[in-house]
């Protein structure tokens, strides 16, 4: 998955996963960061 695909997940939902409002800006860049550290 592309950062724009995973920001676009993060910030408009897909599937059973609802949008999380909270997270916005420079917030998304992080939890996108945090996500790519999992797969290490």
């Amino acid at each position: 998955m592309s950062d724009a695909d995973l920001t676009a997940v993060i910030t408009k939902g897909k599937g059973k996963m609802q949008p999380v409002k909270a997270v916005t800006g420079k917030s998304v860049d992080d939890v996108i960061a945090y996500v790519r550290s999992l797969k290490k």
